[in-house]
């Protein structure tokens, strides 16, 4: 007879069962039989217990918090889960920034307790996100449900309480702290507020450019770097000025006479400065926006708005207008799509 040997990837582990207190871990023969079915290169979904007593059901999904335990008998399920925090093969942990959960009770917002957010922050480090998840708060078990959907970037959390299937929205507020602005130097590069062999980026006139509408409280706030360094409070109001107009232009002069190319590119990091040589890159840096809430005009809120509500057809004049110092204004200054003419789409139809 021959031997068929297949590789095995050991991960390292603890099952645990909801006894309607806590979350208890099994039993070491247990564990060792569970961890031969989580290593098999085919997983189960059925996972038969010692004494064949407990039938584990949904084991193949067990990381993303949807597998349980079914007495045999009496058909009673318990849930089960990977004790956070978990790694399985081939998934990496999120760089994910702090966060405080709340949970809706009618209109108003309830912060989780202490014991739910530590929970919390290891379900965050484990591999992969969990599409749900079981938390305990207050004595009372809880399936958190789409908290992968944080990394994601728009978050559709709700909790469910397991005994009365109660449903409450879930939102997650980034923790922000608060970054000095000497943290943004690089003592190692030249910075924009230092002179260097000769060279310097400040200047003491101010910008005559200035935006032609105050910008929001949140943009005013906005902040340029040259590769870990800082610009001089002069040159980053030239910037902060070209950055809201209108019309963007691609290259910016700073008051010291260095221009600031590809700034049309500044959020795709396009944006540099040439300095003795040296091509330095200019970034960008917003602050964290604040917890807040946007209304939309009921105007908005139909199926497919006509596109005459939002605008109008430019002309090819008009667009030929736009484009007289610069082909680059063909372009659409908020999606980058080339624009076009009444002809062209009348053309475009007729073909």
């Amino acid at each position: 007879q021959g031997f068929t040997f297949v590789s095995r990837v050991l991960i390292m582990v603890t099952f645990q069962f909801w006894d309607d207190r806590r979350f208890r871990s099994y039993a070491a023969a247990e564990q060792q039989l569970l961890d031969n079915a989580l290593s098999s290169p085919q997983r189960p979904n059925t996972v038969v217990m010692p004494g064949g007593r407990y039938i584990v059901r949904d084991f193949h999904q067990i990381e993303h918090g949807r597998a349980f335990q079914e007495n045999s008998l009496t058909k009673f399920e318990r849930r089960m889960r990977l004790e956070p925090p978990y790694c399985m093969p081939g998934s990496e942990p999120l760089v994910l920034p702090d966060f405080k959960f709340q949970y809706q009770q009618g209109k108003s917002w309830h912060d989780y307790t202490a014991e739910a957010h530590s929970e919390l922050k290891l379900l965050l480090a484990s591999a992969p996100l969990p599409k749900q998840a079981a938390i305990v708060a207050d004595g009372h078990l809880y399936c958190l449900l789409h908290l992968d959907s944080l990394a994601s970037g728009a978050p559709c959390m709700m909790q469910v309480n397991e005994k009365t299937g109660t449903a409450r929205q879930v939102r997650a507020l980034p923790i922000c702290t608060a970054v000095p602005t000497s943290s943004l130097s690089n003592p190692g590069m030249p910075s924009m507020k230092v002179k260097k062999n000769g060279g310097s980026f400040s200047s003491a006139s101010r910008p005559s450019a200035v935006p032609r509408n105050s910008p929001p409280l949140h943009a005013r706030q906005a902040k340029f770097s040259i590769n870990s360094g800082t610009f001089a409070p002069d040159a980053e109001a030239v910037l902060l000025a070209a950055w809201h107009q209108p019309l963007r232009q691609d290259r910016v002069t700073l008051p010291d006479g260095h221009v600031v190319e590809g700034f049309r590119e500044l959020e795709e990091d396009g944006a540099h400065v040439v300095h003795q040589g040296n091509t330095m890159h200019v970034k960008l840096h917003l602050p964290m926006p604040t917890a807040g809430w946007i209304s939309l005009p009921e105007q908005l809120d139909v199926d497919l708005p006509p596109l005459s509500v939002c605008g109008k057809s430019l002309s090819l004049a008009e667009v030929q207008n736009l484009a007289s110092t610069d082909t680059a204004e063909m372009e659409c200054i908020i999606c980058r799509c080339e624009l076009e003419t009444i002809e062209e789409s009348n053309c475009t139809s007729e073909s």
